[in-house]
């Protein structure tokens, strides 16, 4: 008797151990639905705090985890989370700091900041990482704000999340996959690559190689020269705008495929030296001969617009 007794608790402890795992499974497939956005209004928030996190439902809870990595040789190289952003500016201190801004979402308080644990930051030889979030779970977000000397050595990964570079200089190496890519005052020896997302790049310099594969391309030069060895931008298999200032000296040469619509609202088209034949078309702008600015449209349409941006 004894044991028919142990033997049906034993299958009611089972039934209730599944019961558990299917709620918290539920749980994880949950969409809670984080709205982010800083408190800097326009301007990218530069510490956890300024980060304005909501979620549609459930409870939200947060934290953050700060590490300093000393500027070497070998510089830095940050890794972002599934599906989470990372923002790098350059400042004037000289080592990186990087900081985890942790969020995550549970149907109670309790279970929310339970789940905070789930995610930490991991560095080591220079490199850092984040540990978490499940791979099957909807119920974080893993924010990394880094900020470098604005002379840095850089190399930064992102899927499926944006990354924001702003105001630093150095050499930089930045990939993302499925998610947008945005530059701004960013200069050096620059080489970025973006596979199925958009790409955006204003006010840079030095020596710059910008790819962007699936998806659009925006190029907006500022001044009235490229400040530096050049820049060499490529679209494949997605739209492209060039923004040139009417006066702008630089030579700029744009090659298009035969098969991208074109359009020009740019003062500087009128005076562009064009080549047309059934292949491919190019056009030169700038009073310099010798383009230092390359910018390649191949399947996908192109529009060049003049003025300051």
């Amino acid at each position: 008797m004894k044991a028919g007794w142990l033997v049906v608790g034993a299958s009611v402890l089972a039934c209730g151990a599944l019961v558990a795992a299917a709620g918290q499974d539920d749980q994880d497939r949950r969409n809670y639905g984080f709205n982010v956005e800083s408190s800097r209004r326009g301007q990218p928030a530069t510490s956890c705090a300024e980060l304005e996190v909501t979620v549609r439902r459930g409870e939200l809870a947060r934290d953050e985890e700060v590490q300093t990595v000393p500027a070497s040789a070998r510089g830095l190289a940050v890794s972002g989370a599934r599906n989470g952003p990372v923002y790098v500016f350059g400042s004037d201190r000289s080592d990186y700091q990087i900081s985890l801004c942790k969020f995550a979402a549970a149907d109670t308080g309790d279970e929310a900041r339970t789940r905070l644990g789930d995610l930490s930051l991991a560095s080591q030889n220079g490199r850092v990482t984040v540990n978490g979030p499940p791979r099957d779970s909807n119920g974080y977000m893993a924010y990394l704000i880094v900020e470098t000397p604005r002379e840095a050595r850089l190399d930064v990964e992102v899927t499926n999340g944006p990354l924001d570079l702003r105001s630093l200089s150095g050499h930089i190496v930045a990939r993302t996959m499925n998610g947008p890519l945005s530059m701004r005052g960013v200069s050096g020896d620059v080489d970025v690559k973006a596979q199925n997302g958009p790409v955006s790049l204003r006010e840079g310099g030095g020596h710059m190689r910008v790819s962007a594969q699936n998806g659009p391309l925006s190029v907006a030069l500022s001044g009235t020269d490229w400040q530096g060895a050049g820049l060499e931008a490529s679209a494949q298999n997605g739209p492209l705008s060039l923004n040139v200032p009417d006066d702008y000296r630089s030579g700029v040469l744009v090659d298009i495929s035969s098969n991208s619509p074109f359009n020009c609202a740019s003062a500087a088209c009128r005076n562009a030296q064009r080549n047309w034949d059934e292949r491919s078309r190019t056009l030169r702008f700038g009073t310099d001969p010798n383009p230092i600015v390359h910018v390649t449209a191949s399947n996908g349409p192109v529009s060049i617009a003049g003025g300051r941006d």
